[in-house]
């Protein structure tokens, strides 16, 4: 049964007890309180935590929330893979976790079975498909659904990632957004990417100018491919293309920069209108 046992409000910020239910879709595990569904993240089910809430409202039909406390730990709990987006540390310092790491405090093994618990229950809930009524071939034994790592063993969850997004900061710099927020964190590296794209000097480059920079390594090593995205008029104040000429300069690994100019037109009677391009550098 999945239950809330407190609730408690610190500086302005409601804190519940809660008891963990099932995984869901995106990360989350389902809770409750009074009655109502919780969606609380940084959690494995069957633990004991203290939640801050992060969405509430008297007419929500649910409220979301984030673990700051583990009161009853998995024995699948971890340290978290990456600090920047440990919750537990994050809130020890008072700021927000990075997003899109919300596996990272999960062993690995746990990871691949809770993953294919959710995709099972997606498949009955939404599909009406229930797997032991189907015939597939090479189908387990158990009829379970099992999910293999295609990734370098002992990775420990890391490097496996070859196509990254990133946010530019005021200053220039490669950074993150925490989940649901539009603050930036700025990056010294990315440690889910493939080591070419984590231990490269992108993340002391000055992308000033940008406002989203992808970052591809297509066969999961060097060459990188990066596309700058930028409103024209601030990259040509910025002179962001003579910056990205710098870091292609300064580091190697990358071999090919395309920078996609969003340009503004005015249109008769309406506002200004988006317009993208592509250049080549």
């Amino acid at each position: 049964m999945v239950t809330s046992r407190q609730a408690g409000t610190t500086h302005s910020q409601q804190l519940l007890t809660l008891d963990v239910g099932p995984m869901a879709h995106g990360g989350h595990c389902v809770a409750r309180h009074e009655g109502r569904v919780i969606f609380v993240r940084h959690a494995i089910p069957g633990e004991v935590v203290r939640a801050r809430v992060t969405d509430s409202g008297p007419q929500a039909k649910f409220w979301r929330a984030d673990v700051v406390e583990v009161l009853e730990a998995s024995d699948y709990r971890r340290r978290h893979i990456w600090k920047l987006a440990d919750a537990l540390r994050a809130h020890e310092m008072d700021r927000l976790p990075v997003g899109g790491a919300e596996y990272g405090h999960i062993t690995d093994q746990h990871q691949r079975r809770v993953k294919a618990q959710v995709f099972r229950d997606t498949l009955q809930r939404i599909g009406g498909i229930h797997l032991q009524d189907l015939t597939l071939a090479h189908a387990p034994a158990d009829g379970e659904i099992h999910v293999v790592d295609v990734g370098e063993r002992h990775s420990n969850g890391l490097h496996w990632r070859t196509r990254v997004s990133f946010g530019v900061n005021d200053h220039g710099v490669l950074s993150m957004k925490p989940y649901r927020s539009h603050e930036l964190i700025d990056l010294r590296g990315m440690p889910l990417a493939v080591e070419d794209i984590h231990e490269s000097r992108l993340f002391g480059g000055d992308f000033t100018g940008a406002q989203r920079v992808d970052v591809v390594a297509p066969g999961g090593r060097a060459p990188l491919a990066l596309v700058v995205h930028a409103e024209q008029s601030r990259a040509e104040e910025a002179g962001l293309r003579q910056r990205l000429l710098r870091i292609a300069d300064v580091e190697p690994k990358v071999e090919t920069i395309v920078l996609a100019l969003a340009t503004r037109r005015r249109r008769h009677g309406r506002g200004p209108e988006r317009r993208r391009r592509r250049r080549p550098q």
